[in-house]
């Protein structure tokens, strides 16, 4: 027996993971907001998988999809969008562990927000041997300066209406393999507003065997894919980048792509006149807010002194702590973290 009118529907594709599944599973069900269902999308597991899955047939949350033989995440995640039958859809990773109050917190505000189209909130990134604390930009104008570099949301913490999706056609792209979220969430932001929530949403498990660690494993394929969802958001900005300058983008985008940086092939006055290019073209565009962009300009240029302080020469070193760049960093890290931990939820 399955719930006949849920509000949320929880998409879990499941794919050979067994290590986790139970606890992944069990923290959907012990949510408390009650009003959902979950579908449990098994993409053709070859290991104990299915035999969990159907350890959980009976309770009436749980709506079981085979697909038969493996399709892949995307094409699981759009069957799961089909298929679902509550009028927000929430995300959730088989090997991951979704914190209990967040369904309730999220449903309230979104039901309080009929112009918020997706939210999400801040994962707790479990790697092999440590874990960290991971922020994203919480208004929608930090979120549109973000997603100009990097995904603002959290995929396994977000909650997204499922109208929205359904009647502007929008599902997850073969083409933005790996980056598929990104896609989508790059799309959405460009005609409704989204944000993110001050508080932590899962437990997120950071696997080599995850998709994360099989997008890292493919870094040629990875770069275009990423630059072609990174040219959505540029374009609205007025802004069509030639190879050199796509490359210089992306780079700037991550901390370990940071780390590669050649500074002969791009000098420090480069790299600042390239941010100087992006806040001029959104005092023309009017994309975003010039204050939250200037903010994520800076968060990046304190990174590249930060991760390349011994690569960088006496006189780089000083240009870039004498740049605008730098004082705008500073001032976007100390509000961050004010803002983050003053309207946290507790």
């Amino acid at each position: 027996m399955t719930m006949r009118n849920p509000e949320i529907s929880v998409i879990m594709p499941v794919y050979n993971a067994e290590a986790y599944l139970e606890e992944a599973i069990d923290s959907v069900l012990c949510q408390s907001f009650s009003n959902f269902e979950l579908l449990l999308i098994n993409d053709g597991s070859t290991d104990r998988s299915k035999a969990i899955i159907e350890s959980y047939v009976e309770n009436e949350k749980v709506r079981v999809i085979e697909n038969g033989k493996n399709l892949g995440l995307i094409a699981s995640l759009n069957k799961g969008i089909i298929a679902a039958k509550g009028e927000y859809l929430a995300r959730m990773d088989a090997d991951d562990v979704c914190l209990p109050g967040r369904f309730k917190t999220q449903i309230e505000f979104m039901r309080a927000n009929q112009d918020i189209v997706l939210t999400g909130g801040s994962v707790i990134c479990h790697f092999e041997d440590y874990k960290v604390n991971q922020y994203f930009p919480l208004d929608f104008n930090s979120i549109k300066a973000e997603a100009l570099f990097n995904c603002p949301f959290s995929h396994p913490t977000v909650m997204v209406r499922r109208s929205y999706l359904v009647q502007n056609g929008l599902r997850y792209e073969e083409a933005f393999k790996y980056a598929e979220d990104y896609a989508l969430w790059q799309k959405i932001i460009g005609n409704a507003k989204a944000c993110n929530m001050p508080l932590f949403f899962a437990k997120y498990r950071v696997l080599s065997t995850g998709q994360t660690g099989k997008a890292i494993n493919n870094a040629d394929e990875r770069l275009k894919i990423i630059s072609d969802i990174q040219r959505i958001g540029l374009e609205r900005l007025g802004i069509i980048n030639r190879e050199y300058e796509a490359r210089l983008h992306y780079q700037l985008s991550l901390s370990d792509r940071i780390s590669e940086l050649s500074f002969n092939e791009y000098p420090v006055k480069v790299i600042a006149g390239y941010l100087n290019k992006i806040v001029g073209q959104n005092y023309i565009s009017e994309y975003c807010k010039p204050a939250e962009l200037k903010g994520i300009l800076g968060k990046i240029w304190l990174k590249v002194i930060y991760i390349n302080k011994l690569k960088l020469s006496f006189w780089d070193m000083g240009y870039m702590l004498t740049s605008k760049f730098f004082f705008i960093g500073l001032v976007w890290f100390i509000k961050m973290k004010i803002k983050f931990f003053r309207n946290r939820i507790n």
